[in-house]
């Protein structure tokens, strides 16, 4: 439903729909979901920020290794037509400081 609208939305200009993508590892970072979220982003042109989660203390999660971040890039690059040479961009965040 959701991609069925961003479909028809009418994007001024040149911008473009923008996706973000967080890879977490052993939870969204497999091959499988580099399919899977190829395929979900066929729908026209898009922006996909791909942004890998950045560890801190006290997280279950895990950022995963290069290796793999730098292979789901390639996968979206091979199977994506996405316009500019930006095609994926790799950046980290961290959790909300302590107040």
């Amino acid at each position: 439903m959701l991609l069925d609208a961003c479909k028809k939305y009418p994007m001024p200009g040149r911008r473009l729909l923008t996706f973000e993508y967080i890879l977490i590892d052993g939870f969204n970072s497999s091959t499988r979901d580099r399919g899977k979220i190829a395929a979900l982003l066929k729908i026209s042109a898009v922006k996909l920020n791909l942004i890998v989660f950045n560890e801190f203390p006290g997280s279950p999660f895990k950022s995963p290794p290069q290796k793999d971040v730098a292979a789901f890039q390639q996968t979206l690059i091979n199977i994506i037509t996405l316009p500019c040479f930006e095609k994926v961009k790799a950046v980290t965040f961290s959790p909300p400081a302590d107040n």
